[in-house]
């Protein structure tokens, strides 16, 4: 038997990887936009390492087929990788696992594991019946376990992709698995909304019955670590209710670094190729085994705006464009909040974000590896002109990444309340609407409305709009439309290529639902748009048209005030319209 050490370095000797010594120290946490660079740059040493890695697989198969069974008896441990933690920076369940192998007599096993759910991915949505997943965040997802797949074996270590096709969810695959592996432990991050919950739980009953562990860790989820928030957040008494209350109790507690990829990582055991699909060239075979569609159409010439980033999944793909719009475009000083409605300008709310969403999303890069450069951007350049420093648009970066934690910290106190009719305010008094025909006109881009028409295809083109059109089109959808709220919640969730259950439904809930008191107030609906933002908003955010004409082409040949409000087309003049907010 190969000890721990020899066998990582015969790994790496097989995928052509420069070798760590074996005694260096972990990298320091300075080092991390080095370890970005590196990772921005490694496209050569990618390339050329399909036939290493398919070599270390090929005498894992051959001693599996030798009868060699799981490493001998060595104890395993299994990091799972959520479909939101597909990566290998800043993750603790890698970091804990490997630890927790290594100080095993004689050394323990590392199998690294992402589970195709079936009801995620294939699934169909309780109330409208959509699929839970479309093609272009699919492909996406798989793109980001090829990458993960890929820069494992350049680690010299293998990804293990399965499904619970064959099983009746997670926890019966997670129990079947353990009846085949010496598992000692799991670890993995933990779930926010309600539906992961209850799986987290029922693996966690499964497991146990098995005599294994699972180490459920929080790690880069949050900006903020939720043990240095000072108050209980699952507690609804503690955890405060608005955005501006939760960031002035936060905004002075510590924000921990980024945790490094170890510099040595444990084996994997022998013949974990019979339990599924091992390597990143399986990794679509594993996505189609679920009948998942294997690519995604882009719009076609002349329909829409150029993406100003490609979204390819993976972390690789993510510290690219990290590194790219920080210090390559220099880019900072232009952002603009995405939730702040009342920027104007040629860099707005609409078009001058990050882009880093959907990776963000993927867990292919955590909110806290962001901030960790963002600083590092303000200690070198800080306020143009000025001296280095934090500047209004860095505050401004922190601030949106602190409303992302705000939604994932707050599902954890509204719990199952989130995904019912009423929302975890509990809105009563409003009659809900199911008319599908309406709603597919709403889906499809075909209300009358340009604003909302070019935001919604958009979304159904790219699998992206700004957060800024996400709360136009949805408030119209419940404001004007009056439709069920979570028909719109589910077929944002099947769109976005940055869908999370907490910042998808978190916001629907606490910004487009409307508050009880305003319930109460009456707010009754006569002839008029409720939602005023799809006549304000364009004025201010898309003031020569370019976004809207661009997604709809029947709108440009006429002139840009009748462009903006067709249906002036058709004005009455004995008929007055009265516009309230």
């Amino acid at each position: 038997r190969l000890a721990p050490c020899r066998w990582f370095h015969l790994c790496h000797a097989w995928s052509a990887t420069p070798l760590p010594a074996a005694a260096a120290p972990a990298r320091a946490m300075d080092d991390r936009p080095a370890l970005a660079a590196a990772w921005a740059s490694d496209g050569a040493q990618r390339s050329r390492r399909g036939r290493g890695a398919r070599a270390a697989a090929d005498v894992v198969v051959a001693a599996a087929e030798r009868g060699v069974p799981g490493g001998s008896g060595d104890p395993i441990f299994i990091v799972w990788y959520k479909w939101s933690d597909l990566r290998l920076l800043d993750s603790e369940p890698l970091v804990r696992a490997n630890r927790r192998a290594s100080q095993e007599p004689g050394g323990g096993r590392v199998v690294h594991l992402h589970l195709l759910e079936r009801e995620p991915l294939v699934g169909r949505s309780r109330v409208s019946g959509l699929p839970r997943c479309g093609a272009r965040r699919a492909f996406f997802w798989r793109q980001a376990v090829e990458d993960l797949a890929q820069s494992l074996e350049l680690h010299g270590q293998q990804l293990l992709v399965c499904t619970d096709e064959e099983h009746s969810g997670p926890a019966a695959f997670f129990e079947w698995l353990c009846q085949r592996l010496f598992v000692r432990a799991m670890f993995t991050h933990q779930g926010f909304c309600d539906e992961e919950a209850r799986v987290e739980e029922d693996v966690r009953g499964a497991l146990a019955r098995q005599g294994v562990k699972l180490d459920v860790c929080w790690g880069g989820l949050t900006v903020h670590h939720i043990n240095d928030l000072g108050f209980d957040a699952t507690d609804r008494q503690q955890m405060p209710e608005f955005k501006g209350q939760f960031l002035g109790a936060v905004r002075h507690r510590p924000v921990r670094q980024p945790l490094p990829v170890p510099t040595t990582l444990c084996p994997p055991p022998f013949g974990i190729a019979d339990l599924g699909f091992v390597g990143s060239e399986l990794v679509a075979s594993a996505f189609a085994s679920l009948r998942v569609p294997a690519e995604w159409t882009p719009p076609p010439p002349g329909v829409g705006t150029p993406q100003d980033v490609e979204w390819i999944g993976g972390e690789s793909a993510a510290l690219r464009h990290l590194q790219r719009y920080i210090w390559e475009m220099d880019a900072l000083p232009k952002y603009k909040g995405a939730t702040e409605s009342f920027n104007h300008g040629e860099n707005n709310a609409v078009n001058a974000g990050t882009r880093l969403s959907p990776w963000l999303a993927f867990g292919c890069i955590t909110a806290r590896t962001v901030l960790a450069e963002v600083r590092k951007y303000e200690r070198a350049r800080g306020r143009p002109g000025k001296a280095p420093g934090k500047s209004s648009t860095t505050y401004r970066l922190y601030k949106e990444l602190i409303f992302r934690d705000f939604l994932r910290y707050s599902s954890l106190a509204w719990g199952s309340s989130l995904f019912k009719i009423g929302g975890p305010f509990q809105v009563s008094g409003l009659e809900w609407r199911r008319d599908m025909e309406l709603f597919k006109r709403w889906q499809a881009g075909q209300t009358g409305f340009p604003f909302v028409d070019a935001g919604m295809r958009e979304l159904a083109a790219t699998g992206f709009i700004s957060h800024l059109h996400r709360q136009c089109c949805a408030a119209f959808l419940v404001r004007d439309l009056r439709l069920d709220w979570r028909m719109g919640a589910e077929h944002f969730e099947a769109c976005l290529l940055d869908y999370t259950p907490d910042a998808n439904w978190g916001n629907w809930a606490y910004r487009i639902l409307q508050r009880p008191c305003l319930v109460a107030a009456g707010c009754p609906v006569r002839e008029h748009a409720t939602t005023v933002e799809v006549l304000a908003w364009p004025i201010v955010h898309d003031a020569r048209l370019d976004h809207t004409l661009a997604w709809l082409p029947e709108l440009r040949s006429l002139p840009r005030d009748i462009a903006r409000e067709p249906w002036r087309l058709e004005y009455c003049p004995v008929r007055r319209i009265d516009v309230k907010p």
